[in-house]
């Protein structure tokens, strides 16, 4: 495998791992009897892990933790230097964009055309 792949594999195990601990305070802490409030915070915890853990030190440094173990530093082509925090800020949307696609077409429900979703399965059902 490349390193790069290697590199977001780790990065992402990471924030998944982040996720899960976030996931389990916010269903345990007070809040955790109101759906809309406990979803609000997930939502705004989950931002602030992928500020901290992707986009502020792909920005200062270059480097994710990712990266940094396998021993690659994103840099400017025409200067050398860190691409900053608006440039990370931006890859990071790129590749946000870039997956929408392949989670939804992947997705283990399919919309029917009412907008309510039905499980799939591999297999055509008995008869």
């Amino acid at each position: 495998m490349g390193n790069r792949f290697l590199a977001f594999l780790l990065d992402s195990l990471l924030a998944v791992a982040l996720l899960y601990v976030v996931v389990v305070i916010v269903m345990v802490g007070p809040w955790a009897g109101e759906p809309p409030v406990w979803v609000v915070v997930l939502v705004t915890l989950w931002l602030l892990v992928v500020v901290v853990l992707a986009i502020v030190p792909l920005g200062r440094l270059g480097q994710t933790i990712g990266k940094r173990v396998r021993g690659i530093k994103v840099v400017d082509a025409r200067t050398a230097a860190t691409v900053g925090i608006g440039r990370a800020f931006l890859r990071q949307v790129v590749w946000a964009l870039l997956a929408l696609p392949a989670t939804s077409a992947t997705s283990p429900t399919s919309r029917t055309p009412r907008g309510g979703t039905v499980p799939c399965t591999s297999r055509p059902p008995r008869r």
